[in-house]
């Protein structure tokens, strides 16, 4: 028995110089490699969010979500924010599909993702078409251990979850590169719902414009609405 013990102790205490002696003549050998450091200029950084709701030719862009989340399924994931005034609309999209969760004809929304990096450039958009709302719930998160969403706000914080389903979901390369501070024109080729001969007035070119033959057109530069019914 003590024959086997002192064998025992005696590969451990030589398992201990072989280990030993490679740590010193190679430093480097049982450390882990991670591949280059990125600059945090190149690496991902934040998101901006363009939602636009099924039937709608409107898309609100919000600044306001800090994290996008896996769910099971390539067509679906989530997104977690702190609750804050400037997603009315969006929670009104939320509220609606609630609210009709029995109706056959579910509120859909499409949702555009856009990545930005360090120094504001744009990486790539997530394109998520036909969502419908999975899930929503707020709950509460302590700091302690965790990251913070608003800074230098301590103790509890406010959170809200949405979990979406969708139809489609791919990637777009368009404006890759362009900068975040850089004024930016979004469009989405948005079904038109106008009906031939509608009068709306356009504050982006202080014109009245009706609607002829699938598009708009400036019929009057100023005057009351009504005179051109």
């Amino acid at each position: 028995m003590k024959r086997e013990i002192l064998f025992t102790l005696t590969i451990i205490i030589a398992s201990s110089a072989v280990f030993s002696g490679l740590m010193f003549a190679l430093p480097g050998i049982f450390d882990a490699y991670g591949g280059i450091a990125l600059d945090p200029d190149n690496a991902a950084k934040s998101i901006i969010i363009h939602a636009n709701r099924e039937g709608s030719n409107e898309v609100r862009t919000y600044d306001s979500f800090s994290r996008i989340g896996f769910v099971s399924g390539e067509e679906n994931f989530l997104l977690e924010s702190v609750p804050s005034l400037d997603k009315k609309e969006f929670y009104e999209f939320i509220k609606d599909s609630l609210d009709n969760r029995n109706i056959l004809d579910i509120d859909k929304i499409n949702i555009d993702i856009d990545i930005y990096s360090g120094n504001g450039k744009l990486i790539e958009t997530l394109v998520y078409d036909k969502c419908e709302l999975d899930e929503y719930f707020v709950h509460a998160v302590d700091s302690l251990g965790k990251i913070q969403f608003v800074e230098g706000e301590g103790g509890i914080e406010i959170r809200e979850v949405t979990k979406f389903a969708c139809q489609s979901f791919t990637i777009s390369l368009e404006g890759f590169g362009t900068s975040l501070t850089e004024e930016i024109n979004y469009e989405k080729d948005l079904p038109e719902f106008a009906k031939e001969g509608e009068i709306k007035y356009n504050p982006s070119t202080t014109t009245y414009q009706q609607f002829q033959n699938g598009e708009w057109v400036d019929i009057r530069k100023t005057g009351d609405l009504r005179t051109q019914r």
